[in-house]
């Protein structure tokens, strides 16, 4: 009866002993998982930043073209409306609402191939209709793209 015992208490120590191990696998299998995922989270997030400083350097060549007359305020603006869009911190800025405001007048023209396909006469309309707007918001436009560029020379700061 004792040798049973013996045997019994033998074989459940060797399965304890084959659980431990196979614990102690996957043990370190997680933590290998878990090293991978800050590895990955930490490679995302540099990423991220990468993007928003190209996004930033974009949005203060485009502000720096259109406060200097090089670029058409309707362009610049599309542009500049988009990538603020992208940017948390810039997107509810007073200093650039105009930004968004002009935007919402312009966003439904036609661009690039549709502008193409335009009849003469649809063409001549909207060009009117873009230019009185840009009159209409020129001033500001300028204003705004140099706040833009103080608002992003403080976020480098």
């Amino acid at each position: 009866m004792a040798s049973s015992y013996i045997i019994l208490f033998s074989v459940l120590a060797l399965i304890v002993l084959a659980l431990s191990v196979y614990l102690g696998v996957l043990y370190g299998k997680l933590r290998a998982q878990k090293q991978a995922k800050l590895d990955q989270d930490k490679r995302v997030e540099e990423l991220l930043k990468e993007r928003e400083e190209t996004i930033i350097e974009s949005l203060d060549t485009i502000a720096l073209a259109l406060s200097q007359g090089q670029c058409e305020p309707t362009e610049g603006c599309i542009r500049i409306k988009r990538l603020v869009d992208e940017i948390e911190v810039l997107r509810d800025e007073e200093g650039i609402a105009v930004f968004h405001e002009m935007y919402e007048e312009v966003k439904h023209f036609a661009t690039l191939q549709d502008y193409k396909d335009l009849s003469k006469q649809e063409a001549f309309e909207q060009d009117n209709k873009r230019y009185a707007i840009e009159e209409k918001y020129n001033q500001r436009i300028i204003k705004a793209s140099k706040n833009l560029r103080d608002l992003i020379s403080k976020k480098r700061a």
